[in-house]
């Protein structure tokens, strides 16, 4: 599933869309600076770690070209880990006993009835277009 969306260009400090996305994605940034990436950064974090529920299951989305998890496999996301100026947020995901770190991004929750799988498209949209 592809997270860009047309019409934004990296760097543009409102998201211009009259759909529901683009408000939510512009109430989480509403007060920072928009050109100060890790800070909008720190906010994802912060806004996601408030009002996401922990663990859930979620699916690699997106093509991983290296690594052990690949593009279609189930995970168990744990919790959000930190926020990383190159990755984005990271979170703790396990796959049976291993236990890894992975760009939220990447990542699809299952349930689509959970209000984390709008969290989570919310941030994976902002960031594929930051």
């Amino acid at each position: 599933m592809s997270k860009k969306k047309r019409g934004l260009k990296t760097g543009d400090s409102v998201w211009p869309g009259p759909d529901d996305e683009d408000k939510r994605i512009q109430a989480v940034l509403d007060r920072i600076d928009p050109d100060d990436e890790m800070e909008a950064l720190d906010v994802w974090e912060e806004h996601l770690e408030e009002n996401m529920s922990f663990p859930f299951e979620a699916e690699i989305s997106e093509w991983q070209d290296r690594g052990p998890l690949r593009t279609g496999e189930r995970v168990k996301v744990k919790s959000i880990v930190e926020a990383d100026d190159h990755y984005g947020i990271l979170v703790e995901v396990r796959r049976g006993r291993e236990k890894f770190i992975f760009p939220l991004c990447d990542l699809e929750v299952m349930d689509k009835q959970s209000p984390n799988y709008q969290f989570v498209m919310d941030y994976a949209v902002w960031f594929a277009n930051r």
